[in-house]
């Protein structure tokens, strides 16, 4: 049960193991077993909820890799002492309107040796690196959670309204007995209120405006068309700056194309046409990073910000809340 309920916010295989393996243990079952069962019992219940909420997982699938790219993704407004730093979190505005910014980021320690101890000691006004991997197992459940306060806070808002007194503890509304028909009122038409709005999509909207112009690290296959012309534009680029170039190199050149690209000035109208980078070669090939795979080889290169299209809508009917007999417990 436990498994079930937490898949919707993202659980892991592994903390999904762990909570079966708890509650073997809480049946006295045969320690030398729990370890192959809790695996087994896991894997098969995965798959039974993939099989039937397939809709949701794959929404769900679709979240945590925008959140990926979005972590993995390069900013040009801003230098950093590595050009492929990624400093980029997951940032959102609620449908109230509330921006909401995922603080996951890797802190960087630095060890001060003195004659009487050894301090541990951040810069707390650095720029810190993004952790992909928090940014992306959070992002699901971060989300959701903002629609559930969302609903909370529409429905506190409703509730003054009838002149209701109204309390909470995380999802468990309260009101006086004598109104609590009316809060029950309340709460379904909130929820589909809130609900009734394609919230993916103008979640995806928000993204694509957000990150526009960012710069993302893929994978392609060494061999692909676009592979060899990035091979070919790198050699070049080589030969120019007298040294193997990095992805800060071709950040930099990216980042001035763009600068020129805003100028009226027409020689820097002239110079932008001729300039070539990492950006313009994908161009010329004609190349757009529009698969849901981002490691298809060994192949690394920046391509701009994307974002791949939202899982089909399912066709459940919002509106049979309101006639739903438990909603809130």
């Amino acid at each position: 049960k436990q498994t079930v309920m937490n898949s919707v916010y993202g659980v892991t295989y592994v903390g999904a193991r762990a909570q079966i393996t708890k509650r073997l243990k809480e049946i006295e079952f045969d320690e030398d077993a729990i370890s192959n069962c809790s695996k087994y019992l896991t894997e098969k219940v995965f798959k039974a909820i993939r099989e039937l909420f397939d809709g949701a997982h794959a929404i769900q699938d679709w979240w945590a890799l925008a959140a990926r790219r979005i972590s993995k993704s390069v900013r040009l407004d801003v230098e950093s002492e590595e050009g492929d730093e990624f400093i980029s979190s997951v940032i959102w505005t609620s449908p109230l309107g509330l921006p909401v910014v995922q603080p996951y980021r890797s802190v960087k320690n630095k060890l001060v040796k003195t004659n009487m101890q050894t301090f541990v000691i951040q810069d707390p006004y650095g720029i810190k690196k993004v952790d992909g991997r928090k940014q992306a197992n959070g992002f699901p459940p971060n989300f959701i959670h903002s629609l559930d306060a969302t609903h909370m806070l529409l429905s506190v808002n409703k509730c003054s309204e009838y002149g209701l007194s109204f309390s909470s503890v995380h999802d468990s509304y309260w009101t006086h007995a004598c109104d609590v028909d009316v809060m029950n009122h309340v709460l379904r038409e909130e929820f589909i209120n809130l609900h009734s709005n394609n919230l993916v999509e103008k979640l995806k909207g928000e993204f694509e405006r957000r990150y526009e112009g960012f710069l993302m690290v893929v994978s392609v296959d060494k061999n692909s068309p676009v592979a060899v012309a990035v091979k070919k534009y790198r050699e070049e680029l080589s030969q120019r700056i007298g040294k193997a170039p990095t992805f800060a190199d071709e950040i930099k050149i990216e980042r001035e194309r763009r600068l020129l690209l805003a100028s009226k000035d027409p020689a820097d109208i002239d110079l932008v046409k001729r300039l070539k980078t990492c950006v313009t070669v994908l161009e010329e090939v004609g190349y757009r990073h529009d698969t849901v795979e981002d490691n298809l080889g060994t192949f690394k290169m920046l391509v701009p910000f994307t974002l791949p299209n939202i899982p089909p809508k399912g066709a459940f009917d919002i509106s049979v809340v309101q006639d739903s007999p438990y909603f809130f417990s």
